[in-house]
């Protein structure tokens, strides 16, 4: 079917656009089939440091089948915008231009609660996680709880301690707070100030923190710093780019959306000549 020269160029950049799309989809499908047929490569990574703690190889199987699901959905996508453009497929093109149609109304319509919720979350999110440290947290570096792990994770990266301050630990039913020498901890180990954050990550039990822990102060300690307040700053520093990324998304599926009903048209219009 011959169409005019700017429906051409609109038939090569939906092409040219869906095949990375594609494309993307085949590796991201090759990287989890793999993942998930080398089960011994997964089981190496919970030799290091204190993983063996952790169900690590649960959770990168998990992560791998996401990562199954999302590449063929991305293939299937592709297929339609590729194959709909180059075959100037009518059906094809309006499946894939419904699709992202639907995507589109989907992530708007996140966003808009997100928006409208966001006040309500926040207020209700502190009694949560403070609630969740006095029935949960134990304050051990090789914990194998998952919460107690998250707490301590972000204690270290954000420089910060417990969700308003160190006192939010005073209920913690599961921490022992009684240390070697005897004495009482007033604060969790990650409350305390790190010489080297990488260490921690590594192996969090060899990390060296500094000795604050009966006698916390602004040099030795983040006793005073709330995690709640260091998240939500960091992320406030960082949603100029989030927010930037998401409106290149979304532009560029209003022109693939364009696009597609453009060929669409010229098609209609080649039929009617």
């Amino acid at each position: 079917m011959a169409i005019g020269c700017g429906a051409s160029i609109v038939k090569i950049i939906l092409f040219v656009v869906n095949f990375i799309f594609f494309f993307l989809g085949i590796l991201a499908v090759a990287l989890g089939i793999t993942a998930i047929v080398k089960n011994s490569a997964l089981e190496v990574l919970t030799q290091f440091g204190d993983a063996e703690n952790y169900d690590v190889t649960s959770l990168l199987r998990t992560g791998a089948v996401v990562l199954i699901v999302g590449g063929v959905f991305a293939l299937v996508v592709g297929f339609l915008g590729c194959c709909g453009a180059w075959k100037m497929h009518k059906l094809m093109l309006q499946i894939y231009a419904g699709i992202i149609i639907i995507i589109l109304i989907i992530e708007l319509t996140a966003t808009i609660i997100a928006i409208v919720f966001t006040s309500d979350v926040t207020s209700k999110l502190k009694p949560i996680l403070l609630e969740r440290i006095d029935a949960k947290y134990d304050g051990k570096l090789n914990t194998g709880d998952a919460f107690t792990l998250g707490v301590n994770f972000a204690q270290v990266k954000f420089d910060c301690c417990g969700v308003n301050n160190y006192t939010d630990f005073d209920g913690a039913k599961n921490w022992n707070k009684t240390l070697s020498d005897g004495s009482t901890a007033s604060l969790p180990i990650t409350c305390c100030k790190i010489k080297d954050k990488d260490s921690f990550y590594d192996n969090p039990s060899s990390a060296k923190f500094e000795n604050c822990q009966t006698t916390p102060s602004d040099v030795n300690s983040n006793y005073k710093k709330g995690c709640y307040s260091s998240i939500y700053d960091y992320a406030k520093d960082n949603a100029a780019l989030v927010i930037g990324v998401g409106i290149t998304i979304v532009i560029a599926q209003v022109f693939c959306i364009f696009f597609a009903c453009c060929l669409i048209r010229a098609m209609k219009d080649q039929l009617n000549m």
